[in-house]
């Protein structure tokens, strides 16, 4: 697809919403970003631009940017992600400029998004799709329809991605026989300001599988601790007959939104054998 028609899918992309007031942060010496080992990078991005589709376009921006931002200093969440780019999803096509969904087409529209790079340390394009995995988890999408900007001509290192954000409809995915899906149950407890409730918690997880897994009397038992620790948070999830595994945070928020994709995968692993 050319690069003006991508343009205008993005443009056009925004319908009814309403955009809330929003100025990105300023640049500070301390910020970073965490590499999917755990280290820390000079790679960072922030979100220059959210609109939210539907009724909560307005404020939208700043609490998903707030989101992105601390989730920036965490390794990105396991989630799975589809990206086009200089192409379209199929279902979803331009008629006259204006961006549209069929029917029948396994998308919802969540939002229209830019992020943008530090000239400094713009990464290339094979290095972006962390941060995409990352803007996912804060904002409830698996599919990008991007349109990446480089640094300059001669220059592929990327200075900006700017594009719309769908998320798949769980209706139009093979929906599991009872006896495929994995029951759980669940013991939840975290400390902190931000922590979501076990029962928020839980319902993010069944969002997530597209049914609810959770059963007072299965087995096995799933176990998640998030605690605050001195200048982070930390997440462990125990199954029994496993090694535990543990997930850091600058946030309350951002470190559980990392453990309910992990939780989500180790739960939908027999439906994708």
């Amino acid at each position: 697809m050319r690069r003006d028609a991508l343009a205008a899918v993005i443009a056009a992309a925004c319908g009814a919403c309403t955009p809330g007031i929003y100025h990105a942060p300023v640049r500070q010496p301390n910020y970073y970003s965490v590499g999917s080992d755990g280290a820390r990078s000079l790679q960072y991005s922030q979100i220059n631009e959210w609109v939210t589709y539907g009724t909560d376009g307005l404020g939208a921006q700043a609490r998903v940017a707030a989101a992105y931002e601390d989730a920036q200093h965490a390794p990105a969440p396991p989630v799975e992600i589809v990206v086009y780019n200089a192409s379209l999803p199929p279902g979803v096509s331009i008629d006259d400029g204006t961006f549209a969904i069929a029917p029948d087409a396994p998308y919802e529209a969540v939002g229209r998004f830019e992020l943008g790079y530090w000239l400094a340390t713009a990464p290339r394009e094979t290095a972006i799709t962390d941060d995409l995995r990352r803007l996912a988890a804060v904002a409830g999408a698996d599919t990008f329809i991007v349109e990446i900007r480089h640094v300059g001509h001669a220059d592929d290192r990327v200075n900006y991605v700017s594009g719309v954000a769908l998320r798949q409809r769980s209706v139009t995915r093979a929906p599991p026989s009872v006896a495929a899906r994995r029951a759980a149950r669940l013991e939840y407890r975290a400390r902190g300001s931000g922590c979501l409730s076990p029962d928020e918690f839980a319902d993010e997880v069944s969002v997530t599988l597209g049914y609810s897994p959770w059963r007072e009397d299965a087995a096995p038992t799933l176990t998640v601790e998030v605690q605050p620790r001195d200048t982070d948070f930390l997440a462990t999830i125990t199954v029994p007959g496993a090694r535990p595994k543990q997930l850091t945070g600058t946030s309350c928020r951002s470190v559980t939104a990392a453990v309910v994709a992990v939780v989500a995968v180790q739960l939908d692993e027999p439906r994708q054998r």
